[in-house]
C-alpha cells in the first residue's frame, strides 16, 4: 500500500497544493509546474476537443466523441448567450441608472460651487471634486458605448464567438464595471440607483 501510495503521490505531485487555490501564488506556482491555467469558458471548452479527452472518455464510456462535440457546442452557446445578455443589460443600467445619477450630483455640486462663489468663499475643493465628476461621467459615456459597439456578436463558429466574448466584450464589461465603482464611491447615498456595498453588507 505505501509503494502505491508513493507511486500516486510521485506521479501526481504537480498538481498537489496545500496553500490557498485561488491566490495569485498557485497560478504562478502552476506555471512552474507546467500545468494549464484555463481561466476562461473560451479558455476550457477547447480542451474537451482535445483528442486526448475523447479517447479518455470513449475509453471508460462516459461520452462518445459526438456526445462529447454536442454538450461543448452546448456549452459553448450558453456561455454566448449568457454574456451577450449579461453586457446588454449592463449598458442599459449603466445609461439609465447609473448615467442620471451621476449628471444629478454633477449638477449638484456645480450649484454648491455657484453658491459658494457668490458669496465670496473659496471653492477650490468643491471645484476639484467638480472636475473630476465631470470627468467620471465623460469617461462612463464613453465605456457605454464602447460595450455596445462590441457586445454584438457576428454569425459564425460557436468558438470563434466564445473567443470574442473573452477578448472583446468581457473586457469591456471590465472597463464600465471600474467606472461605475469609482462613481459609486462620489455619487451622494440618495443618488445612487443601486444598493451599494455597506448596504449589501449591512443586515437591518
Amino acid at each position: 500500500m505505501r509503494k502505491v501510495l508513493a507511486g500516486l503521490i510521485k506521479e501526481h505531485k504537480a498538481i498537489i497544493f496545500n496553500g490557498d487555490n485561488y491566490a495569485a501564488d498557485w497560478q504562478v506556482e502552476a506555471v512552474e509546474r507546467g500545468l494549464p491555467n484555463l481561466k476562461t469558458t473560451a479558455d476550457a471548452l477547447p480542451a474537451l476537443q482535445s483528442s486526448k479527452v475523447k479517447t479518455l472518455f470513449k475509453k471508460y464510456k462516459v461520452l462518445s466523441n459526438t456526445e462529447l462535440e454536442s454538450r461543448s457546442e452546448i456549452f459553448a452557446e450558453k456561455y454566448i448567450t449568457e454574456i451577450s445578455i449579461e453586457a446588454e443589460q449592463m449598458a442599459a443600467m449603466a445609461r439609465t441608472m447609473i448615467m442620471p445619477a451621476a449628471i444629478k450630483h454633477q449638477r449638484n455640486i456645480a450649484e454648491a460651487v455657484g453658491a459658494t462663489e457668490g458669496v465670496g468663499v473659496d471653492s477650490s475643493v468643491l471645484r476639484g471634486e467638480l472636475e473630476d465628476i465631470v470627468e467620471m461621467v465623460c469617461v462612463l459615456k464613453d465605456r457605454i458605448e464602447s460595450l455596445e459597439q462590441v457586445r454584438i456578436i457576428a454569425d459564425g463558429q460557436a468558438m470563434m464567438q466564445c473567443e470574442y466574448c473573452r477578448d472583446q466584450i468581457v473586457p469591456a464589461m471590465e472597463s464600465l464595471r471600474e467606472i461605475g465603482d469609482r462613481l459609486e464611491a462620489h455619487v451622494e447615498a440618495e443618488l445612487w440607483p443601486m444598493p451599494v456595498y455597506s448596504q449589501l453588507l449591512t443586515l437591518r
